[in-house]
C-alpha cells in the first residue's frame, strides 16, 4: 500500500483498518459497502481461514496480501505474501494477533487471540471468500460460539454483534409457500404419498435444490434433514438398469424420505 509515493508502515495500515485489536474500523468498512464475517479460530491463523482470504483476494485481482503483526514494529513495513505461493500459517506465525489485507484494501482478515477471526471486504471480495453467504456464515458462527463459550467466553458477544440480517427458517411452517424450498417439501410429500415416482422425484428434487437461492438461511436441524434427503439421492441410481447389488431401491428411497418428513413435521412442534 503506497500513499503519496511512500509505502505505508505497519502502524499506519493497522490504524486505518483496525480498532481495539479485535474489530475493523467503521471508516474502512463504510468504504465500498464492506461487511464482516466471523470465523472460529481457536488456534489462531489456520489453513481454512487463509483459504477464505485467498479466494477473496483472487476475486479482486490481488496476487499478494500484506501481513501486519499487531504486536510488532509499528514503523516497519508489512510482510508481503503471494496468494498462490506462500500464504500459509507457517509463513505468518508466530503470533495470533495479525492483520492481513489486499494491497488495495478491498478485503482483509483480522486474526485475534480470543478464538475468532474476522474476514471483511467488498461484495465482490466476500462473494468469493464466503460463497455460502454472509448470513449463513454468521449463523454458523453463532451456533459454534455457544458451544465454545466456556473456553472463549467472548465468542457469544461477537456473535451478538454480527447477527444474520435475514430471518432463520427453522421449520417447514416458516417457509414462504411460493419459494423453491416450499416446492421441495411439497415434492417430498407427493413422493411419500405415492403421487410421484422415485426417478421423477429424484430428478426434480435435485433440480430444485440447485435452484434455491444461496442466501436462504435455514436452521441447523432443518438444513441437516434436507441434507439427509440429498445423501439418500446421492446413493440412489435413477436408472434401474444401472443399479448394482446393494444399491438403494425405489422402496428404500421412499422409506427414507417418509422418515425424514416425519422429523420435519416435528420441527414445527418445538
Amino acid at each position: 500500500m503506497v500513499v503519496d509515493g511512500e509505502p505505508m508502515t505497519v502502524g499506519a495500515l493497522v490504524r486505518l483498518l483496525v480498532r481495539s485489536d479485535r474489530w475493523f474500523t467503521h471508516d474502512w468498512l463504510d468504504r465500498g459497502a464492506k461487511r464482516s464475517v466471523p470465523f472460529i479460530t481457536p488456534f489462531g491463523v489456520d489453513d481454512l481461514v487463509l483459504e477464505r482470504l485467498a479466494d477473496g483476494a483472487r476475486a479482486v485481482g490481488a496476487p499478494s496480501v500484506l501481513v501486519c503483526r499487531l504486536n510488532g514494529d509499528d514503523e516497519g513495513l508489512p510482510q508481503m505474501l503471494e496468494v498462490d505461493a506462500n500464504l500459509t500459517p507457517r509463513a505468518i506465525r508466530p503470533g495470533n494477533r495479525i492483520l492481513l489485507t489486499t494491497p488495495e484494501l478491498d478485503g482483509a482478515l483480522l486474526v485475534t487471540d480470543e478464538g475468532y477471526s474476522l474476514i471483511a471486504g467488498t461484495p465482490e471480495f466476500l462473494a468469493a471468500a464466503v460463497p455460502w453467504g454472509v448470513d449463513r456464515a454468521r449463523n454458523r458462527f453463532g451456533s459454534e460460539a455457544g458451544r465454545l463459550r466456556e473456553v472463549f467466553p467472548g465468542l457469544p458477544g461477537v456473535a451478538a454483534r454480527l447477527e444474520a440480517t435475514r430471518p432463520v427458517i427453522a421449520s417447514p411452517g416458516d417457509v414462504d409457500p411460493c419459494s423453491v424450498l416450499a416446492g421441495q417439501i411439497r415434492l417430498m410429500e407427493a413422493f411419500a404419498s405415492g403421487e410421484v415416482a422415485a426417478p421423477d422425484f429424484a430428478r426434480r428434487w435435485l433440480a430444485a435444490r440447485r435452484a434455491r437461492p444461496r442466501e436462504e438461511l435455514l436452521g441447523e436441524d432443518f438444513e441437516r434433514l434436507l441434507l439427509e434427503v440429498f445423501y439418500l439421492l446421492d446413493d440412489y441410481v435413477i436408472d434401474p438398469e444401472l443399479r448394482e447389488s446393494g444399491d438403494p431401491t425405489d422402496d428404500d428411497l421412499l422409506k427414507g424420505v417418509q422418515g425424514i418428513l416425519q422429523r420435519l413435521r416435528l420441527l414445527g412442534e418445538r
